[in-house]
Order: C-alpha cells, then sequence, then structure tokens
C-alpha cells in the first residue's frame, strides 16, 4: 500500500476520533463551538475516504475544493460561537451571524473553475483561521492558563498549512504526505486536549 494510503488512513481515523469527541463534548456540554467543529471534520473524513478508494463519481479537484471550503466555513462559524461565547452578555452579537461565513457558498461557484482565484480564496481562509486561532488562544489563555493542547495543535495546523502551500517549489518530497501528517496529529491534539470554555 503506498504511503500516500496510509496518510488517508491516518486522517480518516484522527478526524473520526476527534468527531467522536468533540460531538460528544458539544453535546454534553451544549456548547455549539465543538460541534461546529466536529461537523468540519465530516467533509475531511469523506475526502479521504473518497480519495483512499479512488471513486470516479466526478473532478475530484472541484470535489476537493468544495469540500475544503465546507469545511473551513464550519472552521470560520465555531470560531465566531468562541467570540461569541466569550462575551459578557450584555454585549453578545447575535447567534445567526456566526453563520455568516456560509455566504461564500453562493458567490464560490463563480470562482470554483479559476484555479488561482479558488486556491487563494481557500488559502485566506485558512490562513485567517489560524491567525485569528493563535489570537483567540492569546486572550483565552491568560484568563486559563492551561490550554497547552490548543497552542500545540494550532502550530501544527500552522505547519500543516505552510507545508502545503509554500514548500511545494522548495523541495522534492511529497508535500502533501507531511501536511496531511501534520494536520491528522493536530486534529488528535485539538480533540483529546480541548475543554470547552465553561
Amino acid at each position: 500500500m503506498e504511503l500516500l494510503n496510509w496518510t488517508a488512513i491516518f486522517i480518516i481515523v484522527s478526524g473520526s476520533v476527534g468527531f467522536y469527541l468533540l460531538i460528544k463534548q458539544g453535546i454534553e456540554q451544549k456548547t455549539l463551538r465543538d460541534v461546529l467543529i466536529s461537523i468540519a471534520l465530516i467533509p475531511i473524513i469523506l475526502l479521504n475516504i473518497w480519495d483512499l478508494i479512488s471513486l470516479e463519481l466526478g473532478d475530484f479537484v472541484l470535489i476537493t475544493r468544495w469540500f475544503t471550503l465546507t469545511s473551513l466555513l464550519f472552521i470560520c462559524s465555531s470560531l465566531l460561537e468562541f467570540i461569541r461565547e466569550s462575551k459578557p452578555k450584555f454585549s453578545k452579537f447575535p447567534i445567526y451571524l456566526i453563520f455568516t461565513p456560509f455566504i461564500t457558498l453562493f458567490v464560490y461557484p463563480l470562482a470554483i473553475e479559476t484555479k488561482v482565484i479558488s486556491d487563494m480564496l481557500i488559502l485566506t481562509y485558512q490562513a485567517g483561521s489560524i491567525i485569528v486561532g493563535f489570537l483567540l488562544y492569546g486572550i483565552h489563555h491568560t484568563k486559563t492558563r492551561n490550554k497547552k493542547s490548543e497552542l500545540i495543535s494550532l502550530v501544527l495546523f500552522t505547519i500543516s498549512f505552510l507545508v502545503f502551500w509554500f514548500m511545494n517549489s522548495l523541495v522534492t518530497i511529497d508535500t502533501e504526505l507531511i501536511s496531511k501528517f501534520f494536520m491528522g496529529i493536530g486534529i488528535l491534539t485539538f480533540s483529546i486536549g480541548n475543554k470547552s470554555i465553561k
């Protein structure tokens, strides 16, 4: 079995473990943030299952773009919910505003056929999510000081992001393998060490 297949299996397993832990915690503690993050893992898992069994049901590149964008939109919504949860009751914005990133789904069909625009959109969402994640970690860390797993997972996601987007032209090895490996470890680290805000 090829190394890429083992990486896909690793992402499927780590994503499934992450989904189970986060959805369980989200339901038990009634935290929408955890539920949204767990839903964001579903497209990642499905995409790697699709890749693993080599289904030929359509253009895999377009499907990858749609699944990746959908996952990112759920992550952005979970970050907005995290911001909303951390505000005092009198200054919380309405809950429906956390779903505003999904407006992108209505305009994305105009850009999906153009690789450069599509990639730039996905890169921007990924970079924005990582930056906001670090900012939220910095703010929340000063209050709790017990979120090392969140910092480690953010660093792992950042490495995965940098390897995927910027290392292709610098190294001869398959950067997708390295990127998926760091992403899988990041998912496991976050989901195992995650504790919802009380």
